[in-house]
Protein backbone atom coordinates (compact mmCIF):
# COMPACT_ATOMS: atom_id res chain seq x y z
CA UNK A 1 0.00 0.00 0.00
CA UNK A 2 2.01 3.73 -0.91
CA UNK A 3 0.27 6.12 1.29
CA UNK A 4 1.72 8.98 -0.22
CA UNK A 5 2.87 9.59 -4.11
CA UNK A 6 5.29 12.43 -3.26
CA UNK A 7 6.77 10.29 -0.81
CA UNK A 8 7.78 6.76 -2.90
CA UNK A 9 9.71 5.46 -0.29
CA UNK A 10 6.52 5.44 2.56
CA UNK A 11 5.02 1.97 2.06
CA UNK A 12 2.70 0.02 4.57
CA UNK A 13 0.99 -2.65 4.61
CA UNK A 14 -2.78 -3.23 5.64
CA UNK A 15 -3.77 -4.78 8.66
CA UNK A 16 -6.07 -5.73 11.57
CA UNK A 17 -6.04 -6.75 15.42
CA UNK A 18 -8.85 -8.27 17.48
CA UNK A 19 -9.35 -6.44 20.47
CA UNK A 20 -9.82 -8.62 23.84
CA UNK A 21 -13.22 -8.00 23.91
CA UNK A 22 -13.10 -8.86 20.26
CA UNK A 23 -13.52 -5.87 18.56
CA UNK A 24 -11.70 -5.49 14.68
CA UNK A 25 -9.49 -2.77 14.41
CA UNK A 26 -7.74 -1.68 11.36
CA UNK A 27 -4.64 0.46 11.02
CA UNK A 28 -1.56 0.56 8.46
CA UNK A 29 2.09 -0.94 9.67
CA UNK A 30 5.77 -0.02 8.01
CA UNK A 31 8.50 -2.15 8.71
CA UNK A 32 11.93 -1.05 10.07
CA UNK A 33 13.98 0.09 7.15
CA UNK A 34 16.41 1.72 8.24
CA UNK A 35 19.42 0.18 10.38
CA UNK A 36 18.45 0.59 14.23
CA UNK A 37 19.62 3.39 15.71
CA UNK A 38 17.77 2.81 19.13
CA UNK A 39 16.65 -0.01 22.12
CA UNK A 40 13.08 0.66 20.81
CA UNK A 41 11.77 -2.13 18.48
CA UNK A 42 8.14 -0.92 17.20
CA UNK A 43 5.85 2.19 18.17
CA UNK A 44 2.08 2.12 17.70
CA UNK A 45 0.67 5.79 17.02
CA UNK A 46 -2.83 6.79 18.80
CA UNK A 47 -4.86 8.89 16.42
CA UNK A 48 -7.09 11.84 18.22
CA UNK A 49 -10.98 12.49 18.71
CA UNK A 50 -12.34 11.33 15.52
CA UNK A 51 -9.15 10.69 13.62
CA UNK A 52 -8.31 7.24 11.78
CA UNK A 53 -4.71 5.78 11.12
CA UNK A 54 -4.28 7.91 7.76
CA UNK A 55 -5.72 10.80 7.80
CA UNK A 56 -3.26 13.30 10.46
CA UNK A 57 -0.23 14.24 8.38
CA UNK A 58 1.44 14.87 12.00
CA UNK A 59 1.14 11.23 12.63
CA UNK A 60 2.66 10.46 9.60
CA UNK A 61 5.42 12.71 9.82
CA UNK A 62 5.99 11.43 13.32
CA UNK A 63 6.06 7.40 11.57
CA UNK A 64 8.72 8.17 9.22
CA UNK A 65 10.79 10.00 11.77
CA UNK A 66 10.31 7.37 13.80
CA UNK A 67 11.31 4.92 10.88
CA UNK A 68 15.01 6.70 10.65
CA UNK A 69 15.41 5.56 13.84
CA UNK A 70 15.29 2.18 12.71
CA UNK A 71 11.68 1.59 14.28
CA UNK A 72 8.61 -0.39 13.14
CA UNK A 73 5.74 1.56 13.34
CA UNK A 74 1.93 0.74 13.20
CA UNK A 75 -0.49 3.84 12.65
CA UNK A 76 -3.66 2.19 14.08
CA UNK A 77 -7.34 2.94 14.22
CA UNK A 78 -9.29 2.76 18.05
CA UNK A 79 -12.54 2.23 18.74
CA UNK A 80 -13.24 5.79 18.77
CA UNK A 81 -12.09 6.49 15.05
CA UNK A 82 -14.08 8.57 13.09
CA UNK A 83 -16.83 10.47 14.42
CA UNK A 84 -19.30 7.55 13.59
CA UNK A 85 -18.12 4.70 12.17
CA UNK A 86 -19.13 0.91 11.46
CA UNK A 87 -16.78 -1.80 13.28
CA UNK A 88 -17.55 -5.55 14.24
CA UNK A 89 -18.10 -7.22 17.38
CA UNK A 90 -17.52 -10.34 17.71
CA UNK A 91 -19.01 -10.63 14.05
CA UNK A 92 -21.61 -8.53 14.50
CA UNK A 93 -21.79 -4.92 13.24
CA UNK A 94 -22.20 -2.15 15.38
CA UNK A 95 -21.95 1.73 15.88
CA UNK A 96 -19.55 3.13 17.13
CA UNK A 97 -17.14 6.03 16.77
CA UNK A 98 -15.87 8.87 18.76
CA UNK A 99 -19.62 10.45 19.15
CA UNK A 100 -20.28 6.64 21.33
CA UNK A 101 -16.62 6.00 22.92
CA UNK A 102 -16.13 5.10 25.86
CA UNK A 103 -12.42 6.07 26.71
CA UNK A 104 -11.65 3.49 29.07
CA UNK A 105 -12.07 0.74 25.98
CA UNK A 106 -8.99 2.31 24.68
CA UNK A 107 -7.21 -0.34 27.01
CA UNK A 108 -8.52 -2.89 24.89
CA UNK A 109 -7.75 -1.63 21.53
CA UNK A 110 -4.43 -0.83 22.65
CA UNK A 111 -3.96 -4.50 23.79
CA UNK A 112 -5.32 -5.66 21.37
CA UNK A 113 -2.52 -4.01 19.32
CA UNK A 114 0.42 -4.58 21.36
CA UNK A 115 -0.38 -8.53 20.98
CA UNK A 116 0.03 -8.21 17.16
CA UNK A 117 3.08 -6.12 17.57
CA UNK A 118 3.92 -9.43 19.99
CA UNK A 119 2.90 -11.67 16.99
CA UNK A 120 4.93 -10.10 14.54
CA UNK A 121 8.13 -10.49 16.58
CA UNK A 122 8.45 -7.28 18.09
CA UNK A 123 8.89 -5.92 22.03
CA UNK A 124 10.63 -2.90 23.47
CA UNK A 125 7.24 -0.63 22.19
CA UNK A 126 6.30 2.77 22.23
CA UNK A 127 3.40 4.37 22.92
CA UNK A 128 2.62 7.86 20.92
CA UNK A 129 -0.27 9.84 20.85
CA UNK A 130 -2.26 12.94 19.58
CA UNK A 131 -4.59 14.97 21.65
CA UNK A 132 -7.02 12.28 22.80
CA UNK A 133 -4.62 9.84 21.72
CA UNK A 134 -2.20 10.94 23.71
CA UNK A 135 -4.42 10.71 26.85
CA UNK A 136 -5.24 6.87 25.85
CA UNK A 137 -1.72 5.97 25.34
CA UNK A 138 -1.35 7.32 28.72
CA UNK A 139 -4.31 6.10 30.07
CA UNK A 140 -3.17 2.51 28.62
CA UNK A 141 -0.14 2.31 29.96
CA UNK A 142 -1.33 3.12 33.43
CA UNK A 143 -3.83 0.58 33.37
CA UNK A 144 -2.42 -2.12 31.27
CA UNK A 145 1.32 -2.49 33.11
CA UNK A 146 2.51 -4.23 30.14
CA UNK A 147 6.24 -5.02 30.59
CA UNK A 148 6.97 -4.31 26.67
CA UNK A 149 5.56 -0.89 26.91
CA UNK A 150 9.34 0.81 27.22
CA UNK A 151 8.33 4.47 26.68
CA UNK A 152 5.33 7.14 26.05
CA UNK A 153 5.61 10.19 23.79
CA UNK A 154 1.73 12.28 24.09
CA UNK A 155 1.71 15.49 21.99
CA UNK A 156 -1.09 18.03 23.16
CA UNK A 157 -2.34 15.51 25.82
CA UNK A 158 -5.76 17.82 27.19
CA UNK A 159 -6.48 17.45 31.15
CA UNK A 160 -10.36 16.29 31.11
CA UNK A 161 -10.36 18.05 34.29
CA UNK A 162 -14.13 19.04 35.27
CA UNK A 163 -13.03 21.83 37.54
CA UNK A 164 -10.52 22.86 35.42
CA UNK A 165 -13.34 23.07 32.80
CA UNK A 166 -15.69 25.42 35.13
CA UNK A 167 -13.23 27.61 35.80
CA UNK A 168 -11.85 28.33 32.32
CA UNK A 169 -13.34 31.38 30.54
CA UNK A 170 -16.10 28.89 28.52
CA UNK A 171 -17.16 27.60 31.97
CA UNK A 172 -20.63 28.91 31.35
CA UNK A 173 -20.39 26.69 28.02
CA UNK A 174 -19.06 23.58 29.39
CA UNK A 175 -22.07 24.08 32.49
CA UNK A 176 -24.61 24.22 30.16
CA UNK A 177 -23.33 21.25 27.87
CA UNK A 178 -22.71 19.23 31.13
CA UNK A 179 -25.92 19.43 32.57
CA UNK A 180 -27.69 18.58 29.43
CA UNK A 181 -25.78 15.44 28.81
CA UNK A 182 -26.21 14.11 32.39
CA UNK A 183 -30.06 15.16 32.18
CA UNK A 184 -30.28 12.51 29.06
CA UNK A 185 -28.09 9.89 31.03
CA UNK A 186 -30.54 10.14 34.15
CA UNK A 187 -33.41 9.70 31.75
CA UNK A 188 -31.96 6.47 29.95
CA UNK A 189 -30.80 8.42 26.82
CA UNK A 190 -26.95 7.80 27.03
CA UNK A 191 -26.79 7.12 23.08
CA UNK A 192 -28.54 10.18 22.10
CA UNK A 193 -26.78 12.32 20.11
CA UNK A 194 -26.69 16.15 21.32
CA UNK A 195 -24.54 19.05 18.93
CA UNK A 196 -22.27 20.15 21.85
CA UNK A 197 -19.86 23.19 20.91
CA UNK A 198 -17.18 22.69 24.63
CA UNK A 199 -14.43 21.79 24.12
CA UNK A 200 -15.30 22.12 20.20
CA UNK A 201 -18.57 21.99 17.85
CA UNK A 202 -19.01 17.99 17.52
CA UNK A 203 -21.82 15.59 18.05
CA UNK A 204 -21.46 13.43 21.00
CA UNK A 205 -23.59 10.84 22.88
CA UNK A 206 -24.61 12.15 26.06
CA UNK A 207 -23.37 9.21 27.63
CA UNK A 208 -20.19 9.75 26.06
CA UNK A 209 -19.81 13.40 27.22
CA UNK A 210 -20.85 12.66 30.38
CA UNK A 211 -18.13 9.74 30.83
CA UNK A 212 -14.95 11.78 29.01
CA UNK A 213 -16.26 15.40 31.08
CA UNK A 214 -18.14 14.27 34.40
CA UNK A 215 -16.69 15.46 37.30
CA UNK A 216 -15.61 11.66 38.41
CA UNK A 217 -12.35 13.11 36.01
CA UNK A 218 -12.05 9.50 34.62
CA UNK A 219 -9.59 10.33 32.28
CA UNK A 220 -7.39 13.35 33.28
CA UNK A 221 -4.10 11.91 32.97
CA UNK A 222 -2.18 14.11 35.57
CA UNK A 223 -4.25 12.07 37.90
CA UNK A 224 -2.49 8.75 37.02
CA UNK A 225 1.31 9.55 36.30
CA UNK A 226 2.54 7.59 39.31
CA UNK A 227 1.17 4.58 38.03
CA UNK A 228 3.80 5.42 34.85
CA UNK A 229 7.35 4.29 35.58
CA UNK A 230 9.00 4.51 31.95
CA UNK A 231 9.74 7.50 30.49
CA UNK A 232 7.38 10.14 28.81
CA UNK A 233 7.74 12.95 27.01
CA UNK A 234 4.74 15.64 26.91
CA UNK A 235 4.74 17.77 24.24
CA UNK A 236 2.49 20.75 23.44
CA UNK A 237 2.13 23.49 21.81
CA UNK A 238 2.66 27.35 23.37
CA UNK A 239 -0.83 29.18 21.41
CA UNK A 240 -3.03 25.83 22.69
CA UNK A 241 -1.78 26.37 26.29
CA UNK A 242 -2.24 29.73 26.18
CA UNK A 243 -5.50 30.11 24.32
CA UNK A 244 -7.13 26.91 24.50
CA UNK A 245 -9.65 26.20 27.24
CA UNK A 246 -9.05 22.52 27.11
CA UNK A 247 -5.13 23.01 28.16
CA UNK A 248 -6.44 25.84 31.20
CA UNK A 249 -3.88 25.51 33.78
CA UNK A 250 -2.34 22.87 32.08
CA UNK A 251 1.45 24.39 31.76
CA UNK A 252 1.57 25.09 35.60
CA UNK A 253 0.37 20.92 36.30
CA UNK A 254 2.52 19.42 33.73
CA UNK A 255 6.13 21.29 34.75
CA UNK A 256 4.89 20.17 38.11
CA UNK A 257 4.58 16.68 37.08
CA UNK A 258 8.22 17.04 35.53
CA UNK A 259 9.93 18.57 38.26
CA UNK A 260 8.67 15.86 40.55
CA UNK A 261 8.88 12.39 38.67
CA UNK A 262 11.85 11.04 37.05
CA UNK A 263 9.90 9.42 34.02
CA UNK A 264 8.16 12.41 32.79
CA UNK A 265 9.65 15.23 30.63
CA UNK A 266 8.40 18.37 28.55
CA UNK A 267 8.66 20.17 25.17
CA UNK A 268 6.63 23.35 24.84
CA UNK A 269 6.56 23.91 20.49
CA UNK A 270 7.03 27.82 20.04
CA UNK A 271 4.09 29.30 18.55
CA UNK A 272 2.70 26.19 17.60
CA UNK A 273 -1.06 25.63 17.84
CA UNK A 274 -2.96 22.40 18.55
CA UNK A 275 -2.43 20.75 14.97
CA UNK A 276 1.39 22.06 15.11
CA UNK A 277 0.03 23.84 11.36
CA UNK A 278 2.71 24.51 10.02
CA UNK A 279 5.62 23.95 12.62
CA UNK A 280 4.93 20.04 12.79
CA UNK A 281 8.61 19.26 11.68
CA UNK A 282 9.72 20.65 14.80
CA UNK A 283 7.57 18.59 16.99
CA UNK A 284 8.83 15.58 15.30
CA UNK A 285 11.87 16.64 15.96
CA UNK A 286 11.34 17.02 19.74
CA UNK A 287 10.19 13.42 19.46
CA UNK A 288 12.92 12.33 17.34
CA UNK A 289 15.57 13.61 19.75
CA UNK A 290 14.50 12.82 22.84
CA UNK A 291 14.06 8.99 21.78
CA UNK A 292 17.71 9.31 21.03
CA UNK A 293 18.81 11.00 24.37
CA UNK A 294 16.79 8.09 26.29
CA UNK A 295 17.18 5.04 23.86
Amino acid sequence: MQECESNPERYYELVSTLTPDRVKLQGIFKKEREKKRVALDAAIVLHGLGGNFYGSSLNLGLADALGSLGIAVALINTRGHDNISMSRIAGRAETLGAAYEIVDDCRHDVAGWIDWIHQRGYKNVCLIGHSLGAIKALYAAATLQDADIKAIVGLSATRLCHDAFLQSERGADFRKWMKIASKEVELGNERKLIHVDFPFPTHMAAGAYRDKYGPEDRYDWTRYVDLISVPALLIFGERELQDNAAFHGLREKACEICETSDSFSMTVIESANHFYAGVQQRATDAMKDWIQEKF
